[in-house]
Order: structure tokens, then C-alpha cells, then sequence
């Protein structure tokens, strides 16, 4: 039993190379599926086509129990095992994921301050929750448990569904950018765990099990459909509707300082069509299970056999699992939250720091990020990061694009040390290398077709060099990347008095006391008067102004 739970545990361990979450990717906005995980960000492209099935292809696994190299341990050519502690590290529920994306089409397009954009994307996503007391009971017995009752409550959701998303993104001013994706999703096949209660009692008198279970199952798939395959019935298949949705926020503080917020996968799929529910017809019923009595145990196999098939009819007559009930259920896919800020460094590099949750099966998994992104000219940009999630600390992303002429090639990890930091474990009669330190690795890559891409923007305000009528100092697109510091909607470079508020009948200078002579050439600014005064007040009119007439409310000579 031992050596079985060794191998149970190094192929739960294999699946830590993988996870489920895009740290990196958020700050890589060079690339158009950047906007997956925020869609507020903009891609630098007017154009962007996503090459047919390999213009991103995402691939993760994730196991947040434990990593390779907390079981073996190696001296030499010796193998030792620490499944005692491995375990006892363990939380009361552990998970691994996995996921595979795969872009069937894709394409956006910027029309002045709106970016369009369209995905058709192939998803399998699966979360498996196993809990420590199952692992502990199979290592230790059943007898380190005598008179305690044990929970082995498992869960799953496996999902193979299709997304249509349509994307909308608007740039509100020079500060904010706002965006959504509307996805319409076409469930395939899945199967979840809806109730999972499994309880395991050994007697300390007579070493008796008793088993108590109560378990809802929800599946959903068309086998028969394969035998009778039509790509268009497949591709068009939505007996299985769902709607899901992402939101996403920029916003520019200054030169130095941007801050986002996106929230994505908020949606649900009804299940409708070919289901097959699994359930417990009585539920908190218990077998009680004391052997096999000693006069089976000879030669005579048909008794054998029989006791055999009377304890396994026993099972199946006590929790009476029924399995032609056809009810239609309702998936939720793990909603995801991404909260970061940026901080321009210089032109070229920025350092970020992002925050992440996710809640899956009713349990909250944070997670945060550290990075620094660069770029070298208009052709090649990089991301590093550093990820703390999965309760794992030695997770080194690395992201990079390269653009040559139209064609962008690119490729995101949040683990790329995982792979790297192998340990090869061998004995006297096997040997294997496997990743060692890693809890999680996720992989993108793909090939984009990127048209109107910005050349040159020296000042970085947003506006290329060829359409800045003030390419050497930051501005506003409103005014052609132009300034307009005091806020007058006159851009400074048109404007006589750049510093103070004006109008536009005076070329951006003001008229405080609004009697049409602008303050530069009105005597006495915050009191109305005739050009003649030079602006000043007259109150007799008879020419001179108030504050040289000695009698100024009756008209008289200057002499």
C-alpha cells in the first residue's frame, strides 16, 4: 500500500510544472491577448489579425499541495521518501488545475478612440480538490485512525466549452480608458461534483468499517456525436448555452504613475442536453462491512467470488447510486480579479506591481506580482516577473514579443524556472529528471499579423512622432500631442497666455471682468470699463476715467 502511495503522489507531483493564472501577460500590452486579461488595454497595433489555431495556444497545470522535491530526497545514488512530512505540510483540501486555450480565430481594429475586437477560442479548464485525510489514510492505514471517522470529500469540474467574445474598448479621455468582452459560450462536455460527503469509520473493538455517502454527480456529453461528425453542427452547437462577461479599467494619473483593474470570467453554463446525474438515492446511509469469513479464503473460489459479489451488492443496494436521472444544472466558470499599478522608470522601462484573486470552489487563492518591463526600439519588448501564488515563492516569469515588419511572434511564462531547475532522481534500478521547485508553469505562445504599429513617440505622450505637432514635449491627442497646461482647451502653443486660464476671442488670455479688453491690456482688470479708459470705469462718461476724475459722478471738463 505504501509503495502505491508513493506513485499516487509522484504523478500528483508532475502536475505542479503548471498552473492556471497570467501574471506576466497582464503587463504585455504589446501583444493583443494581453486584452484577455484586461480588456481596457489597447494593443500598439491599429490592426491585429490572430493567425488561425496558432496565434495563441495557452497551456497550464497547477498543483498548490506540494512540489517534487518535498518527496524524493536524494543522497547519492540513494532514494528516500518523506511522505510523513510531505503530508503533514498538507492543507484540509489541496487542488491541482489544468487548462488548454487554443485561439480558433481572433482579430481587433482601432477606429479613432474605439478598439473592436473578436476572439473564437477552444477551452478545456479542469479543477480536481483532493483532501489530506484521504492521502494520510492511505499512507498510515486504517488502523492510525481506530474510533475516528474519516471525510474523504473529492470534487472536480471538468469543462470543454467554446467562446465567442466580442470586445469593445473606449478611450473616455486622456486618463481613462474603459473596456468589456461579452462572451457567448457553447458548453461541450463536463463533468462536476456537485455533493461529495464519503465518511470512513474503523470500530476499535472489532476493526468493522462503516461507510456513510451522499454524492450528486453532474455530467454532460455527447459521445454518439463523434460516431457522426459535422464540423459545422460541432462549431454552431449551442444546446448548451452560456454568457459570460470581462471588465477592465486604465487610468493614467501622470507621466509616472498608471493604475488597472480588470474583472474577467464572470459567467455560467446550462447544462441541457445529454445528462446523466449521479445521486445518492439514500443519502447518510451506512454499510458496515466485518470481512470475509475464514471459510471462504480456501480453495474453493466460487465461494470466494460469492461473498465477493454479495458485499459489492450490499454496497450498491445501501447508497443506491442512481444514474438515469436526466436533469439539466448550471456550471460557474472561476471568476478572476487582476488590481496593478505601474511606475515609468524612463521611456523605455516600467516596474509594476499586481495583485490577483481567484475564487474557486467557494475558496479564495490570492496572489501578486512584481515586474519590470522593457522595450529595445519598436520591434522587441520584455517583461521579468516575479510571482508569489499557489502557496509557492520561486515563480520567475519571463514574457517577450518580437516584431518583424507585420509579423509578431511571442511567448509568456509565469514559471520559466520550473522547467529549467530539473533534479534528476535515480537508484540503483531507475532514473527520471522531472521539475523539482515548481508548484505551477503556464505557457503562451502564438503568431500575430500587427499593421499601424506607432514607429516613434520621443516625448511618450501617445502620439507618433509623424502626427505630433510637438513631438519633443508631452501633450494631448485632443491637440495633436500638443500641451495645454492651464486647462483651456487652447493648446499653449497657440495660446499668448499659456500659465492663465483665457478665451478663445483673446488667444487663450483671460477678460476677468468680461468688458471685451483682455486683462494684458485693461488698466483696471477686475472692474468693467470703455476701451477709451482703458477699462477702467467712467461713471459720468465724460471721458475720464474714475480713478482720475475728481468729481466722477458728474460729467465735467478735464481742466
Amino acid at each position: 500500500m505504501k509503495k502505491t502511495v508513493i506513485i499516487l503522489l509522484f504523478f500528483i507531483s508532475l502536475y505542479s510544472s503548471f498552473a492556471q493564472q497570467n501574471f506576466t501577460l497582464y503587463n504585455m500590452r504589446a501583444i493583443p491577448q494581453s486584452m484577455y486579461v484586461n480588456p481596457a488595454q489597447i494593443p500598439a497595433s491599429r490592426i491585429n489579425i490572430g493567425l488561425p489555431a496558432i496565434s495563441s495556444l495557452y497551456t497550464c497545470v497547477g498543483n498548490n499541495g506540494f512540489k517534487l522535491d518535498d518527496l524524493f530526497k536524494v543522497d547519492g545514488n540513494t532514494i528516500t521518501y518523506n511522505v510523513d512530512g510531505l503530508i503533514g505540510n498538507l492543507k484540509k483540501n489541496n487542488y491541482i488545475t489544468a487548462s488548454l486555450h487554443i485561439d480558433l480565430l481572433s482579430f481587433g481594429f482601432k477606429i479613432k478612440k474605439n478598439y473592436f475586437s473578436f476572439n473564437l477560442t477552444e477551452k478545456a479548464d479542469l479543477w480536481l480538490r483532493y483532501p489530506k485525510a484521504f492521502l494520510d489514510f492511505l499512507w498510515k492505514g486504517n488502523g492510525a485512525f481506530l474510533g475516528t471517522e474519516q471525510n474523504f470529500n473529492f470534487g472536480i469540474n471538468a469543462t470543454h466549452y467554446r467562446e465567442w467574445g466580442f470586445g469593445y474598448t473606449r478611450e473616455l479621455n486622456e486618463k481613462l480608458v474603459v473596456g468589456g468582452r461579452l462572451k457567448l459560450l457553447s458548453g461541450m462536455e463536463n463533468v462536476s461534483v456537485a455533493k461529495s460527503d464519503v465518511t470512513f469509520y474503523t470500530d476499535p473493538n472489532d476493526f468493522s468499517y462503516k461507510v456513510t455517502s451522499n454524492i450528486l454527480v453532474n455530467t454532460s456529453a455527447d459521445t454518439a456525436g463523434f460516431n457522426h461528425f459535422n464540423a459545422t453542427n460541432y462549431l454552431f452547437n449551442f444546446s448548451n448555452p452560456g454568457l459570460g462577461i470581462d471588465l477592465g479599467a486604465n487610468y493614467k494619473l501622470n507621466d509616472k504613475f498608471s493604475f488597472s483593474a480588470s474583472l474577467i470570467n464572470l459567467g455560467y453554463i446550462s447544462w441541457n442536453s445529454n445528462t446523466t446525474n449521479y445521486r445518492s438515492n439514500n443519502p447518510g446511509a451506512t454499510f458496515v462491512y466485518k470481512g470475509v469469513g475464514l471459510s471462504t479464503l480456501g480453495i474453493d473460489t466460487i465461494k470466494f467470488d460469492a461473498a465477493i459479489q454479495k458485499m459489492t451488492d450490499s454496497l450498491q443496494k445501501t447508497f443506491d447510486i442512481k444514474n438515469n436521472l436526466h436533469d439539466k444544472y448550471t456550471s460557474y466558470l472561476p471568476a478572476q480579479m487582476y488590481v496593478g499599478g505601474n511606475y515609468a522608470i524612463n521611456e523605455k522601462n516600467a516596474a509594476g506591481l499586481l495583485l490577483y484573486a481567484q475564487v474557486l470552489d467557494h475558496t479564495f487563492r490570492p496572489g501578486a506580482t512584481v515586474s519590470i518591463s522593457s522595450r529595445v526600439g519598436n520591434a522587441l519588448t520584455s517583461v521579468l516577473s516575479y510571482s508569489m501564488f499557489n502557496r509557492g515563492f520561486g515563480n520567475i516569469g519571463f514574457g517577450f514579443s518580437v516584431n518583424a515588419g507585420p509579423v509578431q511572434l511571442y511567448a509568456v511564462s509565469d514559471n520559466v524556472l520550473g522547467m529549467l531547475m530539473m533534479n534528476e532522481y535515480k537508484s540503483k534500478n531507475n532514473s527520471f529528471v522531472a521539475p523539482a521547485y515548481a508548484k505551477f508553469l503556464n505557457v503562451r505562445a502564438g503568431i500575430n499579423i500587427t499593421i499601424g504599429r506607432n514607429t516613434k513617440d520621443k516625448d511618450k505622450d501617445g502620439v507618433r512622432d509623424k502626427e505630433d505637432d510637438c513631438p519633443d514635449t508631452p501633450g494631448l491627442k485632443d491637440f495633436k500631442g500638443c500641451p495645454d497646461k492651464d486647462g483651456d482647451k487652447i493648446p499653449d502653443k497657440d495660446d499668448i497666455c499659456p500659465d492663465v486660464p483665457g478665451i478663445p476671442a483673446f488667444n487663450g488670455c483671460p477678460d476677468s471682468d468680461g468688458d471685451g479688453i483682455r486683462d494684458l491690456d485693461d488698466q483696471c482688470p477686475n472692474d468693467r470699463g470703455p476701451a477709451y479708459a482703458r477699462g477702467c470705469p467712467d461713471a459720468d462718461n465724460d471721458s475720464i476715467k474714475d480713478v482720475e476724475d475728481e468729481c466722477p459722478q458728474d460729467a465735467g471738463p478735464k481742466y
